[in-house]
């Protein structure tokens, strides 16, 4: 199929579906003679990676870019008299009215922005996160529909307006935050949003936010600050301190953030604070999703709201007890270390003793010699795993049940003693395993390493790791 497109300088419109799922173009050049880009005209070229308008461009229609899942790199040449892409954003811009009319999977918008146009992200599918800023009041029609990759949205205080169809089909999608200036939102803006089952209204709010949660059908709780009408939306209704701290994963805590009150239905990893000394009622209300929990303390009022969870894995410091049931618990030192991304070490980061279940891509960091007992149980989420030359062990059911892991690369030269079960419920002949090229015999016939697709390599790789303070 069509892969390269060079467009003449005679053309001056590329008219509309002109190339209309061509999936297969990874490229297209416009030249300085075009004037005008018809409705439709790239809809669905899924694989077309960069978009560079030119000075002369000055009508863009509808959709022009719809489905084009692939972008990361948009441009509008300096000088266009409609459109621009301000500070680098990687977004269309009318300049006009301030209207992003394009964006996509890696696209900041700017502070100036006041409208996210029609489609401006429809069918962005690998559009992971957005920062809406406080300049925008109107989120238009299909703004971001079919954006599946989306887990969670936060639509700021300045939104007035959200457009029909908005979010509709964001099947990721997992947790709204809103706030109180809507007066109006659309019809089926969330239709299909089948994993919606968590909305956070915001401490601003100053009256229950008007919305028809008819369309929230898998809506499980909700979190409203004290002070307003509980809008007795579908689910558990939580209030919380008005004055109280939301954390980057929806939780919800005190000034001091002393007391839980609020967690999200959808996480299924969570790192409580050590400052939290009590657990309010219903915080872990429709948490079936969560598989496990790391503790920095245990005596914690309350925490017998978690008797509701079926955990996989709980994790606690040395010395500490807990009479919380899980499949395994998972014991670390009190000086141990958290890293941003929840992996617990030692402090020396010399052994990995947990890692969150929803991973899908690790590089362990060359410090660490072994991974503990059950560190990666039951991750089932994780497909690609590199370990450092300097790994000498690996522990009991370290790598159990993680069903979709097809790619370990073991830089080790030594293959690395591994404990009974370490790969246990875990397809070996389905995973490729890449070592270097020396050691291909010794890890072919290495006790738990047999089996394996075995492969040799000859460059290792490095990570490095952020701690939580």
């Amino acid at each position: 199929g069509l892969m390269s497109v060079k467009i003449p300088a005679t053309v001056t419109e590329i008219g509309e579906s002109a190339f209309d799922g061509c999936s297969g173009l990874t490229s297209v050049e416009i030249p300085e003679s075009v004037t005008k880009i018809g409705y439709s005209a790239f809809r669905g070229c899924s694989g077309l990676t960069l978009v560079k308008i030119p000075t002369s461009v000055t009508e863009i229609g509808g959709y022009a870019f719809d489905g084009c899942s692939g972008l990361t790199k948009i441009e509008v040449e300096p000088g266009n008299p409609v459109y621009d892409s301000r500070n680098g954003c990687n977004a269309i811009i009318e300049t006009l009215t301030n209207t992003l009319i394009l964006g996509c999977k890696s696209t900041i918008i700017p502070e100036s922005v006041t409208v996210i146009g029609n489609g401006a992200f429809s069918g962005c599918s690998g559009l992971t996160s957005v920062k809406i800023p406080l300049s925008v009041s109107e989120i238009g029609y299909s703004a971001f529909r079919g954006c599946s990759g989306l887990i969670s949205v936060k639509i700021p205080e300045s939104v007035t307006k959200i457009g029909d169809y908005a979010f509709v089909d964001c099947s990721g999608l997992s947790l709204l935050w809103i706030g109180n200036a809507i007066d109006r939102i659309g019809k089926y803006s969330f239709d299909k949003c089948e994993r919606l089952s968590t909305i956070i209204i915001l401490p601003s709010a100053s009256n229950g936010v008007k919305i028809n949660s008819g369309e929230f059908k898998n809506l499980k709780k909700y979190a409203y600050p004290e002070g307003i009408e509980n809008p007795y939306y579908k689910g558990i209704g939580i209030a919380y301190p008005k004055d109280g701290i939301i954390d980057d994963n929806g939780c919800i805590y005190d000034r001091e953030m002393k007391e839980l009150y609020f967690v999200p239905a959808h996480l299924s990893n969570l790192v409580i604070p050590k400052s939290v000394c009590k657990i309010h009622k219903n915080a872990f209300a429709s948490c079936d999703k969560m598989e496990s929990i790391v503790f920095r303390r245990t005596k914690i009022i309350g925490i017998e709201e978690l008797d509701c969870l079926k955990l996989k894995r709980i994790v606690v410091a040395e010395s500490e007890s807990i009479e919380i049931e899980a499949d395994v618990v998972i014991s670390y030192p009190k000086n141990g270390a958290i890293t941003r991304e929840g992996f617990v070490y030692d402090a020396e980061q010399s052994k990995l003793f947990y890692a969150p279940s929803e991973i899908t891509n690790v590089i362990l960091p060359r410090t660490v010699t072994t991974i503990g007992n059950h560190a990666f149980y039951h991750c089932e989420k994780l497909e690609s795993l590199s370990l450092p030359k300097s790994l000498v062990k690996i522990g009991f059911q370290a790598l159990s049940y993680c069903k979709n892991l097809k790619l370990i690369t073991c830089n080790a030269v030594e293959p690395p003693i591994c404990l009974i079960d370490a790969f246990d419920n875990f397809e070996k002949s389905e995973c490729t395993l890449n070592v270097p090229m020396q050691s291909k015999n010794g890890y072919e016939t290495a006790e738990e390493w047999d089996g394996f697709k075995v492969m040799p390599i000859s460059q290792d790789i490095e990570a490095k790791t952020k701690l939580i303070e």
